[in-house]
């Protein structure tokens, strides 16, 4: 296995803890606002499509040659996941729960701003690596 579909796999890994960071913030913005949390069950119906993204990347790691025409669909996907993403941030919603408080251990606590930060930097890093992925079938 080569470097680079290990390195798919761990951002694959990576998105399937993407998909659960964000409904955990999603959880989060529910509490701080004094809304109903049932809600979140039924976001995760439309949400539950973010998994084909890992998916199919852990598919290309497994099956490269098989499954080398996914790539484009991935890089489809990941772009789409970086539009939403940011179109969270310029919408003004985010901004108003951007200060509470998402991850607490101890004395150490995370913002929800720095969270997502993380995320589409993580978001960057496996889109780059899609955009430069070269399969064994067709060597692009």
């Amino acid at each position: 296995m080569t470097a680079k579909r290990i390195f798919v796999f761990l951002c694959s890994l990576w998105d399937v803890a993407r998909f659960f960071i964000l409904i955990s913030i999603i959880v989060a913005m529910f509490d701080a606002g004094g809304l109903n949390r049932t809600i979140v069950a039924w976001l995760l119906l439309p949400a539950s499509a973010a998994l084909l993204v890992p998916v199919g990347g852990i598919l290309l790691t497994l099956y490269p040659v098989r499954y080398a025409n996914l790539v484009g669909f991935l890089r489809l996907g990941k772009a789409l996941n970086l539009f939403s993403l940011f179109l969270l941030l310029v919408s003004g919603f985010f901004a108003d729960y951007a200060e509470t408080i998402a991850v607490r251990l101890g004395a150490f606590s995370l913002i929800q701003a720095i969270i997502l930060l993380v995320v589409m930097l993580g978001d960057l890093i496996f889109l780059g690596l899609l955009i430069s992925y070269k399969t064994e079938a067709s060597g692009s």
